[in-house]
Formats: C-alpha cells, structure tokens, sequence
C-alpha cells in the first residue's frame, strides 16, 4: 500500500514538471495562419464487393473514416459498394453542399485505375470493354474535385491505387497504379502510395493507409492538415516496411486542423487543464491500484480467518463425535450389564420355581408311594396274612433336595424284599416290602444321592 502510495506521489510531481516545460514551450509558437470556420461535408465511399477482383477491407475503412469525420463535426454522406448511378447521385448532391462550406473532404477506398494519365473510381458494376467505354462505365478523378465546388478548404483521400485486372482489357494507355493529378492551389490529395505504384489492401481490419489516417484523426494531438499527412506517410512506410509511401498533391491557402488549434492567449490554460487532467488520471489509475490492492489483502486475510474458522469448528465438532461416541458406549455398557441382571434375575427366579416344582413333585411321589403301601399292607391284612405292627406305621420321608431342577430317579427296592408275585405289577414298589426302620434311597439326575428312612 505504502509503495503504491510513494508511486503515485512521484507520477504526480513528474507530471507537474512535465506541464510546466510544456506551457512554457507552447507559450512561444505563433497561432495557425488560416481558419476553418463554416460548414464541413464530406462524401465517404467504400466499394468491396467487386465482380472480380473482390477486396475485404474497403468497407471496414470508409465506415471508420465515416464515424471519424462526423466526430470532427462533419456533415458526412456513406456509401458503400457503390455502382456508377449510385456515384453520379452521390457527387451531384455533394456538390451543391460544397459551394455553401468552407471545407469539403472526399474519401475513396476501392479499386481504381489509370488510362491515358487519367484516374478513375471503379464502380462495382463497371466493366468497360475499351477506353471509349471509361467515361460512361467509371467516374474521373478530375470531375470529383471539380464537384467541390467553391469550398474554400478541399481535401481528397485516395486509398485506391491498386493493379486491377481491368488494365488488361485495353490495348493501349492502361497503366500500373494511378498517376500523378493536376495540382491547384486550396486543393490537397493525399493517395495511399506514389503515383505507378500499388497499395497494399492490408491483413488486418483496416488497410495500412485508413489505419494510420484514422489514428491520425482520433487522436488528441492538434495538427495541421501538412503535419497529419507526414505522420501518415511515415506510419504508412514504417508499418510496411518501405513497401508503400503515401504522397500528397497540391497546397492549401493556409493553414488547417481539423481539430481546432486552441488560441495563443489560452494555451498556458489549456496545458494546465491537460496536466491537472493527467494527474487526476494518475491520481485515479494509482488508487484503483491501491484499492485493489487493499481488496486482494483484504480477502486473503479473510480467507485465513475463515480457514482458521473452519480448522476450529472441525475440531470441536470432532471433540463432540468423541464426548457422544463415550457417552453411547457407557450408555450401551450400562444397558448391557442391565440387561444381563434381568437374565440373571430371570434365571433364579426360574431356579427357585423349578426347585419348588421338584420338592412338590417329589413331595406327592412319596405320598403316592406311601399310600400304595398301606394299601397293599390292608390287603395283606385282609387276606390273613400276618403284618408287623410296626408297618402299619409306615411312612416315607423325603429328605430336601439342593437341586431341584434336576430329574427324580427312585431307587430299585432289592429283590431279597420279595414276597410273592402277586403284588400289582403298577407299583413300582410292587416287589418290595418296606418296614418301619427300613431305608431306601432316591437319585437325582447329576446330582448326589439322597437317603430316606420310614
């Protein structure tokens, strides 16, 4: 910023300098001979489209020449690719313009031709077929300047010497180029080249002549018409090569601009408004700089805050995956281990049911068991057989079991306790003779072995 502002400060003096010396040195010349004062007009023609012999640029020259001379205040008439009706009303009504201005300008670019020493512009619908034909078929160059009429300032600008195949066609007087007019005193013609020689159509949007007239003419120097045409010619052989050298005919009474001198006693003024203007210039274009400077500085700062912004927030949003990560999984341990209580819980309780359904189960076993006996014992009785006292108290205990969740197996009584064959073979106690005081014993499966006595 600082270096922008120690550049500007410098441009500034040196234009203020630069000012200086130029009033000073404006300041001693002496003020244009002539003026232009009064109506300007102007034909401009620009024919391309040729039957044979097509060129591409004239076109793009006279409408660029059209718009520079109505920017120079001048009453301008276009026409482009023109036939010889569409010359001879375009000359008849630029001549009765003419005797009423002070300056008249003609611009030609096309094709044109020399015969006998004479030039003519070639219309686009020309085609003569000997010299008799010229007069009737093409437009002279003498009766176009004669057309100016009594303006007091006449200008021709001829962009038209070029080899066309027409010349062929006639056996005698036809030459190479256009040659030299018939100079007059107030007038001036400028051709693109030397008289014999050709000019060059040019590779880019305009020939190297129009180019370097239309520079000319739009730029901000005010010089007088002699000074133009030399800063033509020598743009002209410069930008070719020495291939082509513009040359101008005639003189004027005087001097003339086309963009008006600015009086002597306003020069000094006028310096210093350029000088103020190009440092306001200056002034703005280092600015412009400056702030675009700023702004590029600007938003690379802001750029680093918001990578810097963005680095943050990555990193508390990681930190916050993290904290929710741990807190899912305490929460999914801590349902894990509830969970697994609910089992466990789950599983005693059906522990304690499934021993309680065993000791029950176990329970009546004993007592069915119990019952066949006397049962069988009553039987015995009844039938004359002597019984024990003892047995007609006997009664089966089971002991508690540790592990009733396992299966019940009672023991087989032995077959010595056998007394007959007649005991009721659905008993499984059938067989065996149980006494008070006897034991017995039960099994339960994967378990160990459990006594009882009665």
């Amino acid at each position: 910023m600082w270096r922008i502002l120690s550049l500007l400060f410098l441009i500034v003096v040196q234009l203020a300098i630069a000012g200086q010396g130029a009033c000073a040195e404006t300041t001693g010349k002496g003020a244009p001979i002539a003026s232009d004062d009064g109506a300007r007009v102007a034909v401009v023609i620009g024919n391309s489209r040729y039957p044979s012999g097509a060129l591409v640029n004239p076109r793009n020259d006279a409408t660029a020449i059209a718009s520079a001379l109505r920017k120079l205040k001048f009453d301008v008439e276009l026409k482009l690719d023109a036939t010889k009706a569409d010359l001879d009303g375009v000359f008849k009504r630029f001549s009765g313009k003419a005797d009423q201005s002070a300056v008249a300008v003609v611009f030609y670019a096309g094709h044109g031709i020399q015969v006998s020493g004479n030039n003519y512009l070639i219309p686009i619908d020309a085609n003569p077929q000997s010299e008799r034909d010229l007069k009737r078929e093409m437009v002279r160059l003498d009766d176009v300047i004669d057309d100016m009429g009594g303006a007091k300032v006449k200008i021709v600008f001829f962009d038209a010497c070029r080899d066309n195949p027409l010349t062929r066609s006639f056996s005698r007087g036809g030459a190479r180029g256009l040659a030299a007019p018939s100079e007059a005193t107030g007038t001036l013609i400028s051709f693109s080249t030397k008289h014999g020689n050709t000019a060059l159509d040019g590779d880019g949007k305009n020939s190297p002549y129009t180019g370097a007239l239309l520079a000319a003419l739009e730029g901000t120097q005010r010089m007088e018409i002699e000074q133009l045409l030399r800063k033509v010619q020598q743009d002209v052989k410069r930008d070719t090569r020495g291939q082509q050298e513009p040359w101008r005919y005639g003189s004027l009474d005087g001097d003339f601009y086309f963009l008006a001198p600015v009086p002597e006693a306003n020069t000094a003024v006028v310096q210093k408004e350029m000088v103020d203007k190009a440092v306001a210039e200056a002034v703005a274009e280092a600015l412009r700089k400056a702030n675009d400077q700023s702004a590029k500085e600007r938003a690379e700062t802001q750029q680093r805050v918001n990578e810097q912004a963005v680095a943050e927030a990555l990193r508390k949003a990681n930190e916050q995956v993290a904290r929710e990560r741990a807190e899912a999984e305490r929460k999914a341990e801590e349902r894990i281990a509830r969970e697994r209580a609910e089992i466990e819980q789950r599983a005693a309780q059906e522990r304690n049911e499934l021993r309680a359904s065993m000791e029950r189960m176990l329970k009546e076993a004993i007592e069915r068991q119990n019952a066949l006996l006397m049962a069988e014992r009553e039987a015995r009785k009844a039938s004359g057989e002597a019984v024990s006292p003892q047995s007609s108290a006997t009664t089966v205990v089971a002991a508690p079991e540790r592990k009733p969740e396992m299966s019940l197996q009672l023991a087989t009584a032995p077959s010595s306790l056998r007394r007959d064959d007649k005991r009721p073979a659905s008993s499984p106690l059938a067989d065996a003779v149980v006494n008070v005081g006897d034991a017995w014993e039960y099994a339960v499966r994967s378990g160990e072995p459990r006594r009882a006595s009665c």
